[in-house]
């Protein structure tokens, strides 16, 4: 039986690797007393994955993780089990069971939902840079790749982008995400011409595409009206 966890990663927690995830959420579930399914094998370890890798310093209310059970445990217990003996700065916040129709969690993957707030920029500077990123046809930004430096087009990648109503210094942001494009919103701060160190970078959701409409992947658990 499939599982999905959503899970946030705040305070100290966010200066750990995504490698380091992958361990301390082994260790959690090999804690928490489920009966979680392990691969076979020589060297059998429980079969764990996970949406999108999250960078370092950047928070996130919005990560996933996916593991099987052999025996049926309600959502609620699943989630009180792995908060009691997670480590600090992740919490379980929702879980719930999902059915093989669906492709793995990271090929899943489509939009992710970010809230970015900036400091030291006047608010009608920042709101002139977010209205010429969405009236923009295009937008190149430098990428660092395996053979050096190129200018990637990252307008169509980025689905909305607006000033919270409640905060004018912060930037709501839906940006494509998975295998077939990836925008951070790093790139989409270089195209503002704002530096990283001067914005507080935090992942709210992830989403999968299901007939040109995105949806968040813990709607799995409870199958959308598409």
């Amino acid at each position: 039986m499939r599982v999905i966890v959503k899970y946030s990663k705040t305070n100290e927690a966010i200066y750990v690797s995504h490698l380091d995830v992958q361990r301390s959420m082994q260790r959690t579930l090999r804690r928490s007393g489920l009966p979680v399914k392990y691969t076979l094998g020589f060297h059998p370890h429980i079969a764990l994955t996970f949406a999108l890798p999250l960078s370092v310093a950047v928070e996130s209310f919005g990560e996933y993780m996916e593991f099987s059970l052999i025996d049926y445990v309600s959502p609620e217990i699943i989630k009180a089990k792995i908060n009691a003996v997670i480590a600090p700065g992740f919490y379980a916040e929702s879980c719930g069971y999902i059915s093989n129709e669906y492709h793995s969690l990271m090929s899943s993957v489509a939009m992710c939902e970010w809230v970015v707030k900036i400091k030291g920029i006047p608010q009608k500077e920042l709101a002139d840079e977010v209205k010429r990123i969405k009236d923009s046809t295009e937008l190149l930004v430098e990428k660092r790749t395996k053979k050096g430096f190129r200018d990637v087009e990252i307008r169509k990648g980025i689905y909305d982008i607006s000033l919270t109503a409640d905060a004018a210094d912060t930037v709501h942001m839906r940006l494509a995400a998975g295998g077939k494009e990836n925008i951070s919103p790093k790139m989409v701060l270089a195209a503002m011409g704002i530096e990283q160190k001067d914005a507080r970078i935090t992942r709210k959701d992830i989403y999968f595409e299901r007939e040109g409409k995105h949806y968040p992947l813990l709607s799995m658990c409870n199958k959308p009206n598409f």
